[in-house]
């Protein structure tokens, strides 16, 4: 039997997660328009004419949602996280004007390719579920920009998703993922991206095409080596990577001009680029069991006087 993995037996493994993945899109997951009139229950979202509905069903203890949602017009915003649902219910296939849809902490094993036909979804939260795999058909949601898929049980991630060229942010955190989509790097509007508490030995050099990634988190994986195309992220300003098996990083990361966060600790870092002094933006640096010399240290010190360092 698989253990629980709600986020009360997980801490404080997870706790970082609570922390960490409270971002726009997820807030925009949970929390309809501010302005909206948000229902909550299915006969009221029935009767509102006034088109965009918000329909909140959170927290009700649902095996199954009424086919009823079915009928419900321009139902744009749906919250039905923390119920019980192990299966995607039919109902949502129809609902082709969603552009917010929040499954988060129910128990569904999968979804299904007509997850596809929700053409206007620019939000999808299916955080803490029992998923093993994602449809290819995941790629046909061209409007996508907000994704999460944390502390589920995929290994891989469909190629498709590669065509979700309006993604933003994209967080599949504590799962076992253990390699890279072979065409990850087209999503040229990647914001945010969180892979942390995987299986990941390395980071693909397709990664360059991430022109516009500003947060790159992938920490407790198994990662040796960072490639130099790391060095192409020029509007990279997070870049954490505890608890791996680096022990150095490759000079090109320089080129990382905008980076201000550098979280290094956990890994057996030998040593640092030598060129680390043109690191101007650079304001964190934390580097805790590391196996560096005293001679490196004194020299990165010496390279980055307006940088916090954390060294033990």
């Amino acid at each position: 039997m698989r253990p629980n993995l709600r986020l009360s037996s997980l801490f404080p493994r997870v706790f970082w997660i609570v922390l960490g993945v409270w971002t726009p899109g997820l807030m925009q997951a949970q929390y309809a328009d501010p302005k909206a009139t948000v229902h909550t229950s299915v006969q009221a979202a029935l009767s509102d004419t006034n088109g965009r509905v918000h329909l909140n069903l959170r927290d009700q203890q649902l095996l199954l949602l009424d086919p009823k949602i079915a009928e419900i017009r321009q139902l744009v915003f749906l919250n039905i996280m923390k119920n019980q649902l192990e299966v995607w219910p039919e109902c949502l296939s129809a609902c082709s004007d969603l552009e917010v849809l929040n499954l988060r902490e129910n128990r569904l094993a999968s979804l299904p390719p007509e997850l596809g036909g929700l053409g206007a979804l620019r939000t999808l939260e299916v955080t803490q579920n029992e998923l093993k795999a994602l449809p290819s058909e995941l790629g046909k949601l061209d409007q996508l920009e907000y994704a999460y898929f944390n502390i589920n049980r995929l290994t891989v991630l469909p190629d498709a998703l590669g065509q979700c060229r309006r993604l933003k942010v994209l967080e599949v955190q504590v799962n076992q993922l253990s390699g890279w989509p072979s065409n990850l790097g087209a999503l040229k509007e990647l914001r945010v991206l969180r892979l942390s508490d995987n299986h990941l030995y390395a980071l693909d050099p397709s990664l360059k095409g991430w022109k516009s990634l500003e947060e790159l988190h992938l920490d407790r994986n198994r990662i040796r080596a960072v490639p130099p195309e790391i060095g192409a992220l020029k509007q990279l300003k997070v870049l954490s990577l505890t608890g791996n098996q680096l022990t150095e990083l490759p000079d090109e990361i320089v080129g990382c001009a905008q980076l201000e966060m550098l979280l290094l600790s956990g890994n057996p870092i030998e040593r640092l680029p030598k060129n680390l002094g043109n690191m101007k933006s650079l304001r964190t640096l934390s580097l805790l069991g590391h196996r560096l010399s005293a001679e490196e240290q004194a020299r990165i010190r010496a390279a980055l006087p307006n940088c916090r360092i954390a060294l033990n």
